[in-house]
């Protein structure tokens, strides 16, 4: 089936649409409830105020994002590994209230004791 310059809403239930693929779309504002989107990819997506909830991520990967200003609440950050080389990525951001900076700092002065 093929969709092509639709100025509709869709109402899509109880659908297997595993493998399709969508180009140049605009779901703002969509809603979506028990879907299975395993193995999808994403590029060029913008989920700006996007909300997750009941997320299932295991294994998942995320490059060059933008997540300045995220909140993760409840969240499993098991076997979680973030790589960068310098620690701009970090400003501002905390753990439980505390800066990871200071975090980082505390570490560091650590090691060299």
């Amino acid at each position: 089936m093929r969709l092509t310059d639709i100025d509709k809403r869709l109402k899509v239930k109880n659908a297997a649409c595993s493998g399709s693929r969508f180009s140049n779309v605009d779901l703002g504002q969509a809603r979506f409830k028990n879907v299975n989107m395993g193995g999808s990819r994403f590029h060029n997506v913008n989920l700006a105020a996007a909300e997750f909830f009941n997320a299932a991520l295991p294994g998942a990967q995320f490059g060059n994002a933008n997540l300045s200003g995220a909140q993760f609440a409840n969240v499993n950050l098991s076997d979680v590994a973030i790589q960068n080389d310098d620690l701009q990525g970090f400003e501002g951001m905390r753990l439980n209230g505390v800066l990871v900076t200071d975090l980082f700092a505390a570490y560091e002065e650590r090691a060299h004791d």
